[in-house]
């Protein structure tokens, strides 16, 4: 899972090679990267993240591997990570009602409710875009391990590869660069594949997450993203022998275990 698109969805990756100066790769075996790579999910190997919750004094702390803050439950906004904050207040037994905003603005509200049983988190969000418009999502988290009635615990996304980009658009980012688009995110990086970091743009952006980029090969590229300069998620993207298939292994720095292999078709 890439922060810029588990980023993209928490509050809510990213990787490309090229040649640049002293890689050891050329600049025509690189371009056989270029072009839009729609994912292949019957064949990919995806899981849901997973966060864990626990009881803070006055609050709850949030961890999702490399990143970790703590929020009241007071409904006051707290700082989390990249300029977000999160607010958090109990609304019934079993639900509570969240509010994320970046520099003081309303991205998205949720109310999370769990289950009966504590088997299960019900999150229902409706995020507001910086044009205004808005959009719903449903998710379901499952406990794992010991049943409770309240947020505390860790609990697993049913959403496999929720944190995977569906389309990437390579292309020349011009002066030995490449360009990423993720069209369905709003987002983009551009930079050069030899250990340089570089931020994401675009209109859903989250500040304070960027990316390292290395071509290890013609056929291999690898990438660390980072979470206000802390490494997040690791991968790799290896493109196939004849270039029509791009396979991306990732893994959350702090939880390895949670690793998945999405594979990619060029259209």
């Amino acid at each position: 899972m890439r922060y810029g698109v588990s980023m993209r969805r928490l509050l809510l990756p990213a990787v490309f090679g090229f040649i640049a100066a002293g890689s050891g790769t050329d600049f025509a075996a690189e371009r056989s990267w270029f072009g839009t790579w729609v994912l292949n999910r019957a064949e990919s190997h995806l899981v849901g993240p997973s966060i864990t919750i626990a009881l803070a004094p006055g609050g709850y702390r949030f961890d999702f591997g490399a990143v970790v803050f703590t929020v009241g439950s007071d409904g006051r906004d707290y700082a989390t990570v990249s300029g977000r904050t999160t607010s958090l207040r109990q609304t019934g037994p079993r639900e509570w009602f969240r509010v994320h905003k970046q520099n003081g603005r309303e991205v998205d509200h949720s109310t999370l409710t769990v289950t009966a049983d504590g088997s299960a988190m019900l999150i229902h969000t409706v995020a507001t875009g910086p044009d205004g418009t808005t959009a719903t999502h449903d998710e379901r988290l499952d406990r794992v391990g010991t049943r409770g009635a309240g947020l505390e615990g860790t609990w697993r996304s049913t959403a496999a590869g929720v944190n995977v980009s569906r389309v990437m658009v390579w292309s020349d980012g011009g002066g030995g660069r490449i360009r990423r688009e993720f069209p369905e995110e709003g987002q983009f990086s551009v930079g050069l594949p030899d250990g340089s970091v570089v931020p994401y743009g675009g209109p859903r952006a989250v500040p304070g997450v960027t990316v390292e980029l290395r071509a290890s090969s013609p056929s291999e590229m690898r990438w660390t993203e980072f979470v206000d300069a802390k490494p997040y998620t690791e991968g790799v993207d290896v493109l196939s022998a004849e270039g029509s298939r791009m396979t991306e292994t990732s893994w959350p720095v702090a939880r390895p275990a949670d690793r998945q292999e999405a594979v990619y078709e060029r259209k």
